[in-house]
């Protein structure tokens, strides 16, 4: 039985997370005139697709690890851009102006960040304490800001050695706890549900090459310099990003056998 609320638990958990972060970027880009190409949950090896009537592929994939959304132009899923000497393509992220880019990229952490709020919300209403609608709204916003300064502040000082590798869950960890949040009850469920929503945003805002943050400080550079990094130059910040995500899931999963 606690085999089968880890698997529904994480399953749910997974499905409803990274759905709305993807969903979050999808729909600013379609605002601003960004095409997206694919649309993913998961990674790997395809195990269900289908291609959308505006050309867009919606797949699942079999490692439940995140997701992504790969637009007109993209090399990969970091939406590393292929390289070419000729103008921007058209519907790609470098042919839309910077503010358009930035707005794309940050929409996934905003979607994750306005579901960790709805479900602190939701998850009120089945506290074991009655609140009114005020009380209610008021717990989900002191809880969701509290929330993200913790997790954000937790993953810099991991990041820079000197924080508890404790405070982090890998894969492992997170679906443990799933299944534990599931077992007690809506109010805890929901609950576990908004944190990991929450710390998907503050995860992605980290101003990594290859998460959204890496994305956003390019932008920014970009935009002070007047000119974009070169290709080359891109694709070193990617392998400097790829090192430091591969660093925090190793990191991660020792913190799950070993806290």
């Amino acid at each position: 039985m606690t085999v089968l609320f880890i698997m529904i638990g994480m399953l749910l958990t997974f499905l409803l997370v990274v759905s709305v972060h993807e969903l979050g970027h999808y729909a600013a880009a379609r605002q601003v005139g960004v095409r997206p190409t694919v649309c993913s949950l998961g990674f790997g090896k395809v195990l269900w697709s289908m291609t959308d009537r505006r050309g867009t592929m919606w797949q699942v994939c079999a490692f439940p690890i995140g997701g992504y959304c790969r637009f007109v132009g993209d090399e990969n899923a970091a939406s590393l851009q292929s390289a070419n000497t000729g103008p921007a393509v058209i519907g790609s992220l470098d042919a839309a102006p910077i503010p358009a880019r930035a707005w794309v990229v940050i929409a996934g952490p905003l979607a994750n960040i306005a579901l960790a709020f709805v479900l602190f919300f939701v998850a009120t209403f089945f506290a074991p304490e009655p609140m009114s609608l005020v009380q209610g709204l008021g717990r989900a916003v002191g809880q969701i800001g509290g929330f993200l300064a913790l997790t954000a502040s937790g993953l810099v000082s991991v990041i820079a050695g000197i924080g508890d590798m404790c405070m982090l869950s890998g894969p492992a960890g997170i679906a443990s706890l799933s299944g534990k949040a599931l077992q007690l009850g809506p109010h805890v469920f929901l609950q576990f549900m908004a944190v990991i929503s929450a710390g998907l945003a503050v995860t992605n805002l980290l101003p990594i090459p290859g998460l959204d943050g890496g994305h956003l400080l390019s932008y920014a550079t970009e935009s002070i310099a007047g000119r974009a990094t070169s290709e080359r130059g891109k694709k070193v910040l990617f392998i400097v990003g790829i090192t430091l995500i591969s660093y925090l899931m190793i990191t991660a999963t020792l913190a799950d056998l070993m806290c």
